[in-house]
């Protein structure tokens, strides 16, 4: 029997430390995105937030994210220099959906998240920005209380409560946060794709669900990593 690659793998410190009343952070921060659009804010900063709530995508692979790493056919971003290198990463449908969404504002941009005002690169205001959209005045104070000690990190770790909370396994959750010990391989990627996927798909689901976005109905099922017979 072929060994597994992931067996002993612990469950990555994102997932560990889990954010406190996540449900309740996420929706508030659903109504902070929304509202952060009707003030008219930098349409970067909004989409690359809600990308990085639905994928737990690190904040510099978030910012330097480019389109030549995006697969939305595949379903996967192809990620050249994360914070452990190399690196693949399943993508859910309410991710791919944004992306798609982006793709009509910057399809001439190397960047999926381009500078305001420069010919090239990245959108670099992001940390400065997630802090105006969580703080917006207009928010009620419950939300404003519940978004005070939220990061974009503290995004990251939520991506991973979530997928605990689904009781998703130790190695996927770290395949889908592409922690270092989890890291999805090339070679990995091609046996297990379907289930990774689907549990992205799953994920992604669910936070855009908390976030109070309207999601389909269909439950997403997990394929099983090995065909039957």
């Amino acid at each position: 029997m072929e060994k597994n690659p992931a067996h002993g793998i612990s469950l990555p410190s994102d997932a560990k430390r889990k954010v406190a009343d996540v449900p309740e952070k996420l929706a508030a921060l659903g109504q902070a995105i929304r509202a952060a659009r009707d003030a008219g804010m930098p349409w970067q900063a909004i989409d690359a937030i809600e990308l990085a709530a639905l994928t737990g995508m690190r904040r510099g692979e978030i910012i330097n994210l480019r389109w030549a790493e995006v697969d939305t056919v595949s379903k996967m971003l192809h990620l050249s220099d994360s914070k452990t290198g190399e690196n693949i990463r399943p993508l859910g449908r309410t991710a791919i959906d944004i992306l798609r969404r982006i793709k009509t504002r910057s399809a001439d941009s190397e960047f999926v998240f381009p500078a305001e005002r420069k010919e090239s690169g990245a959108f670099g205001g992001l940390p400065k920005a997630f802090r105006r959209v969580v703080s917006n005045p207009v928010l009620s104070q419950e939300d404003r209380n519940a978004l005070r000690s939220l990061t974009l990190h503290g995004l990251r770790h939520s991506c991973g409560t979530i997928a605990d909370t689904l009781g998703l396994t130790v190695p996927t959750v770290s395949a889908l946060l592409g922690h270092a010990a989890g890291g999805v391989t090339a070679n990995y990627i091609g046996r297990v794709d379907a289930v990774l996927i689907a549990a992205a798909d799953k994920v992604s689901v669910e936070i855009s669900r908390l976030m109070g976005n309207s999601t389909s109905a269909v439950v997403v099922e997990l394929p099983t990593a090995r065909a039957n017979g």
